[in-house]
């Protein structure tokens, strides 16, 4: 019913003004999507690894690559298996000469060696020219002269650094001494020389022994009288000589013995720190 003095509507509605509706609650605003987390450039990458790892030496080999194992020649280092390069025990820095350097002192020992060789048979051929005129003028004396040649050259081969000193190095000389003894100089050379190609080795004194010792005999005995037939006659020890001398015939046979004793009377030159 309409209050007293309140017009009513000609459409029968009461003029009370709309109640308006209530208001939705506002829809929650999305959250901001994530911002995307740049990467790391190559450089600000490489510099905070750079950063946060150790410093690593330069020759030192990674922790863990290889196992390490102990040297069997240097007390204070260790070698990887399977590359066979040794390191310090304690840096771990590798003691291994660059290849290029290894092989320049190859080429420095080689030159030397051959420098060295030419200044032995250059005072060799001196020597037996000497002798020769020695044996000359005295041919009952060419044995003696041959000897005293050999022990002299053999004794020169080490301090000259052609070959090495007896004490550092008597490979070969167990089995040489019998093939001189049994073959004589000339068959006992060729047989060594068979049996160094054969192993891909030889003693360098033992074949300077060979070699000088040829080199000495053939001249002072051409120019005591002998002919190149009869020194090529009796080739082994045990060949009968053509003159019946057997004495002379074996003396010519072992007589490289001496050119052994030479180089082994070196050792009176050989410095201790060498």
């Amino acid at each position: 019913m309409p209050r007293a003095g309140e017009r009513q509507p000609k459409d029968g509605k009461s003029a009370r003004p709309p109640v308006p509706a209530p208001t939705p609650p506002a829809a929650a605003q999305p959250a901001p999507p994530p911002q995307p987390v740049r990467p790391l450039t190559t450089a600000s990458a490489g510099g905070a690894a750079a950063a946060a790892a150790p410093a690593i030496q330069p020759g030192v080999p990674a922790f863990g690559t290889f196992r390490a194992q102990k040297s069997k020649y240097y007390p204070d280092q260790v070698v990887d298996p399977v590359s066979g390069r040794h390191f310090d025990a304690e840096t771990g820095q590798t003691t291994d000469t660059p290849t290029e350097m290894k092989e320049d002192v190859l080429l420095d020992e080689r030159a030397a060696l051959i420098r060295q060789s030419g200044i032995y048979l250059a005072g060799l051929a001196a020597a037996i020219v000497l002798f020769s005129f020695a044996a000359r003028l005295l041919p009952q004396w060419y044995l003696a002269f041959i000897a005293a040649l050999n022990i002299a050259a053999g004794m020169a081969m080490p301090p000259l650094g052609v070959v090495p000193y007896g004490e550092d190095d008597s490979s070969d000389v167990a089995f040489a001494l019998p093939l001189i003894l049994v073959l004589g100089p000339i068959v006992g050379g060729m047989a060594y020389g068979v049996i160094a190609l054969m192993r891909q080795d030889a003693n360098p004194a033992i074949v300077g022994i060979f070699v000088t010792y040829l080199l000495i005999r053939f001249p002072l005995q051409f120019a005591a009288g002998a002919g190149v037939a009869e020194s090529l006659q009796s080739l082994v020890p045990f060949s009968p000589p053509p003159d019946g001398n057997w004495g002379a015939h074996l003396a010519l046979q072992w007589l490289p013995f001496a050119t052994v004793i030479g180089w082994y009377m070196a050792s009176f030159f050989h410095k201790p720190d060498e």
